[in-house]
């Protein structure tokens, strides 16, 4: 099209793009902004479960510390904990649909708990609602959980399994996995790792330069944001 350089803007996986890019064709680079910095060093799904923990105790702690929601949720992580010991095995409840109203019979377990609170952190929006979410379990309510419940993912799964598999997955190592496994977070790790790690030794890769997973170096100038609650690219990735 005539440009001879380009401002480049990423976010999420797309600030590996733009990384990559830069890395590549440093003179066609005018200057990079990234949001939500996921560097290849990230190994997903390797940090999935440390970060969302990390983001989920900092709801807890602002909870705790402000009057209204500590009032009206206290002891908010002793009781997510209670919960998840609760439903360690997995329970039958009554659930009623948002939207047509109508009842069903379903099963409930800590695992889907953890995954609803973990989709939960993705958004402001929708974070705020797990003091309540917590305490109406805790009561007996599954009616916030019939609503969160019914919000379908917009992943492609297939298409995350293309990206991971060929770039995170080839450095990961048995002992980054057993670390992962053994470090005692509050969403627990296995359900987040290891189904991954089982479909990317099956599906498709391909291989890539091994200067893809160097760091980038450049003098060019680069603007990085980073949120403090992000439960998948926090901080530490743009540091």
């Amino acid at each position: 099209m005539g440009y001879t350089t380009l401002n480049l803007w990423g976010g999420s996986y797309g600030t590996r793009v733009a990384l990559a890019y830069l890395q590549a064709y440093p003179e066609q680079t005018r200057t990079v902004t990234i949001d939500s910095v996921a560097p290849p060093s990230i190994k997903l799904p390797l940090y999935t479960a440390r970060d969302a923990s990390a983001a989920l105790e900092k709801i807890f702690a602002q909870c705790e510390q402000d009057d209204d929601c500590n009032t009206a949720y206290p002891n908010l992580a002793r009781t997510f904990g209670y919960l998840l010991q609760d439903y360690q095995r997995p329970q039958a409840i009554i659930l009623r649909h948002a939207r047509t109203h109508e009842s069903d019979r379903g099963e409930f377990s800590a695992d889907a708990l953890k995954i609803i609170i973990r989709s939960l952190l993705y958004g402001r929006e929708t974070d705020r609602l797990i003091p309540l979410l917590i305490k109406q379990i805790s009561d007996g309510d599954y009616q916030t959980l019939a609503t969160v419940s019914s919000t379908e993912a917009d992943i492609n799964q297939g298409m995350f399994l293309s990206v991971v598999c060929s770039e995170d997955f080839s450095l990961i190592s048995d002992r980054d996995v057993e670390e992962a496994l053994n470090s005692g977070t509050l969403l627990s790790s296995e359900y987040l790792i290891a189904p991954v790690l089982a479909a990317c030794e099956q599906w498709p890769t391909r291989e890539l330069p091994t200067d893809y997973f160097e760091p980038v170096i450049s003098d060019k100038p680069v603007l990085i944001f980073s949120g403090a609650q992000d439960p998948v690219t926090p901080p530490v990735w743009g540091d």
